[in-house]
C-alpha cells in the first residue's frame, strides 16, 4: 500500500506515546458507531477499546434492536456480532441491506467468536463489509476502519492509519514484560493484549468478577439445555460461554464449548454431558488461575 500511494514507511512512522494508542483518532475519522452485541462482558470491552481511541458507541443487543436503532438515527459504522438471541447478525445484516441503499447503509463488520473456513465468505455474503474475529485486537479494529475510510475515499493521511496503529500497539507491547502467568488456563497473550488494551486495572476487575458472575449462569443454563434435550438451547448457551471465554482468554475452555456448540447445532444431545463435565472442570481451572494469578495479587 505504501507503494501505490508513493509512500515511504518513514513517512508514516511516528515516535509513540506511552500507552502506544492514538487517543485522538475520532477527530482524525469521526464515526457514529452502533455496537452489537449481547454479550454484556463483550460490549466493555469492545466500548473500553474504542473509547481509548476516541470514540463513543451506541449499544444494542441483538439485531432487532440494531435496525430500531438505525430507523432512529443513521451510523456510520456497525459491528455485528453474529449469533445472538431474538435476531441473528446474518439476519440482521440481511434486512438491512433490503432496507437501506448503498448510499445509506452504515459499513457492517462482522465480529465473531468463529473461526471456521467459510465463516469470513459466509459474512460477505450476507451483506456484511469486513469481518473480525474474537478476541478483538486494536489492530483487527484499525485495519476495519482503513477498510472504510478507503471505501469512502478519505484523505491520505487517514488512509495510513492501519499501519500507525499496529506499528503503535507492537512497539507498546515490545517495552513490557508479560506481567502475568496464568498456568495455561489463562492464554497469556490474549489475557495481557486486553490488560495493556484496557489500561485500567479497575475495569479489568470489573471484567473478570463479570466473568465469574455470568460463566456460572451459563453453565447452569447449559445443564437445564442438556436435562430438557434442547439441542437449540444448548447451541445457544454454548456459543455464549464460549464467547465470554475468548474475551477473557480461557481459549481451552471455549474450545470444549465450540464441541458442544457444534453438536447442539447438529441437533444432538446425546453424550453432551459428558462433554459439559468436561466444561466444569476447565471452568475450575480457570476461576482459579483468575484468582490467584490476578484478582488475590491486586487485593494483596
Amino acid at each position: 500500500m505504501d507503494m501505490l500511494h508513493g509512500q515511504q514507511n518513514s513517512a508514516i512512522v511516528r515516535r509513540l506515546s506511552p500507552r502506544g494508542f492514538d487517543s485522538q483518532l475520532s477527530e482524525k475519522l469521526p464515526l457514529r458507531i452502533l455496537l452489537v452485541e449481547d454479550i454484556a462482558l463483550n460490549q466493555k470491552v469492545i466500548q473500553q477499546m474504542l473509547l481509548r481511541m476516541g470514540y463513543r458507541t451506541d449499544v444494542a443487543n441483538n439485531g432487532l434492536e440494531a435496525i430500531s436503532a438505525l430507523r432512529q438515527q443513521p451510523y456510520d459504522f456497525v459491528f455485528m456480532d453474529v449469533q445472538m438471541p431474538e435476531m441473528d447478525g446474518f439476519e440482521a445484516t440481511r434486512k438491512i441491506c433490503q432496507e437501506w441503499s448503498d448510499n445509506y447503509r452504515p459499513w457492517i463488520v462482522a465480529t465473531t467468536a468463529h473461526a471456521m473456513p467459510g465463516d469470513r465468505e459466509e459474512c460477505l455474503g450476507a451483506g456484511m463489509n469486513d469481518y473480525i474475529s474474537k478476541p478483538i485486537r486494536i489492530e483487527a479494529v484499525a485495519q476495519a476502519f482503513y477498510k472504510y475510510q478507503a471505501s469512502h475515499d478519505l484523505t491520505q493521511e487517514n488512509q495510513q492509519l492501519t499501519a500507525v496503529t499496529k506499528n503503535d500497539e507492537l512497539a507498546y507491547q515490545s517495552q513490557i514484560a508479560p506481567e502475568l502467568i496464568l498456568d495455561g488456563a489463562i492464554d497469556d497473550e490474549t489475557f495481557q493484549a486486553l490488560k495493556d488494551m484496557l489500561d485500567d486495572e479497575e475495569i479489568l476487575t470489573e471484567l473478570i468478577n463479570n466473568y465469574l458472575e455470568d460463566a456460572p449462569q451459563r453453565l447452569l443454563m447449559i445443564h437445564q439445555a442438556i436435562e430438557n434435550q434442547d439441542a437449540a438451547e444448548l447451541c445457544s448457551f454454548a456459543h455464549a460461554l464460549k464467547s465470554l471465554s475468548v474475551t477473557i482468554g480461557a481459549m481451552d475452555l471455549a474450545e470444549i464449548c465450540q464441541e458442544l456448540e457444534s453438536m447442539g447445532d447438529a441437533g444432538n444431545t446425546v453424550g453432551a454431558s459428558t462433554i459439559a463435565s468436561q466444561i466444569e472442570t476447565e471452568y475450575q481451572r480457570v476461576e482459579a488461575a483468575l484468582h490467584s494469578q490476578y484478582l488475590n495479587k491486586v487485593n494483596d
